[in-house]
């Protein structure tokens, strides 16, 4: 049989045409998945673990006076202020303990880095305002069960105010500024 006589027995059979088609065009989709790969295949129907990436951290190194101005003064002096009338408010009118004792501490806070700003003669004057605060916050817990003590504790809260606005105001507290 020749070659050509081959060639030409399957092309005018119609069954045969249609399955050496088919077996073309298989082969061509697996030689050309097969050069590609399967990794976009993989891709698709597996997930992937998303790796989480920490932010850049950046550190601006600032230069501070060594001296504390006397705006960082009348800072901590308002903000002792507002903490102390907010204690006041809070003991009056019967808030939690909670927010009693945050008003508390934070005035406590600012009246102690107001420490820093002033001369021996000044820190004993305001250790002593501390020192009644500290009395007070320690007997936060016995204002919610008795009301005498508690007005009693507003009372000394106004008091102790009073003494803090007239004795540590910028301009007299100024005198023992170095």
């Amino acid at each position: 049989m020749n070659s050509l006589n081959f060639f030409f027995a399957f092309s005018f059979n119609p069954y045969k045409i249609r399955t050496m088609r088919k077996i073309i065009y298989f082969l061509f989709i697996f030689f050309i998945l097969s050069a590609c790969g399967c990794s976009t295949m993989r891709k698709k129907f597996v997930r992937a673990k998303h790796k989480e990436v920490d932010p850049a951290v950046y550190v601006d190194y600032k230069d501070y006076d060594q001296i504390p101005s006397p705006e960082h003064y009348k800072d901590y002096y308002l903000f002792a202020q507002a903490w102390l009338s907010e204690a006041a408010q809070s003991l009056d009118s019967s808030c939690n303990r909670k927010k009693q004792a945050q008003s508390f501490s934070e005035a406590l806070v600012n009246i102690e880095q107001m420490f820093y700003f002033l001369d021996e003669e000044g820190r004993l004057e305001l250790s002593a305002i501390t020192g009644r605060l500290k009395k007070l916050e320690k007997d936060i817990p016995l204002f919610s069960r008795n009301e005498m003590r508690k007005n009693m504790a507003v009372r000394e809260i106004e008091n102790l105010m009073r003494d803090f606005k007239r004795k540590f105001s910028m301009k007299n507290a100024a005198q023992w500024m170095d």
